[in-house]
């Protein structure tokens, strides 16, 4: 699940900025992402929800819905400023 956090956010970082996805970029940036939702994407406190399981496709529309301001999620806007 862990991978998933990775690629989430090399998929999201290319999705916003290049084609080619760095792993060692992708891990350190899902470093933040592991504080709220998991390790392996199990979130250990119900007020952040559970990453795991959920696919690429859903992931990624719900962090640009979340940056373009279409679903609100206050923690979330301002961890994803830092993101392009």
């Amino acid at each position: 699940m862990f991978r998933i956090l990775i690629g989430l956010i090399v998929i999201v970082s290319s999705t916003f900025a290049f084609a080619a996805g760095d792993p060692q970029q992708g891990k350190a940036l899902s470093a933040v992402c592991v504080a709220c939702h998991g390790q392996d994407g199990n979130s250990p406190a119900g007020a952040f929800p559970s990453l795991a399981g959920q696919g690429q496709r859903y992931l990624v529309k719900q962090l640009q819905d979340i940056k373009s301001g279409d679903r609100a999620a206050v923690l979330m806007t301002g961890i994803l400023d830092a993101y392009s």
